[in-house]
């Protein structure tokens, strides 16, 4: 049940889920657990997280998944181009603090994948936001 919710949290944390985006956060569907699912195997896989690793992650996801919920719902309701900025701002630095949770619990090997994993989820991230903006 652990390895489950932290899958979830992770895949959350880390993708730009259309629930996400809704006026008013919502739970996860069958259909974006099953791809938090997927995409947890993968960064587990890739990580090669240990079950003691996956018990001290859970807890900083969980915090961060609650905050990104909230501030995806303040994004969407923002009106001006100044609010938006400063929520990405805001963002940056919560992630920023999120990293230095994260990083101390993964040895050198982990922490250089991690990086490797965050460059590739930040390029998808600001192509959805830059096509997002487009429309």
């Amino acid at each position: 049940m652990k390895s489950r919710s932290l899958f979830a949290l992770l895949f959350l944390l880390l993708s730009g889920s259309a629930a996400l985006r809704a006026t008013e956060p919502s739970a996860p569907s069958t259909v974006e657990l099953a791809k938090a699912r997927a995409r947890f195997i993968g960064y587990q896989e890739r990580l090669q997280l240990t079950p003691e690793q996956q018990e001290q992650l859970q807890p900083i996801f969980a915090g961060s998944f609650t905050w990104l919920r909230e501030w995806k719902t303040r994004l969407d309701a923002a009106t001006s181009g100044g609010d938006r900025r400063a929520l990405l701002r805001e963002a940056r630095h919560h992630q920023a603090e999120t990293e230095k949770q994260i990083e101390p619990l993964l040895t050198d090997t982990q922490q250089k994948t991690w990086k490797k994993i965050r460059a590739e989820r930040r390029a998808e991230l600001r192509t959805a936001y830059e096509n997002r903006a487009k429309s």
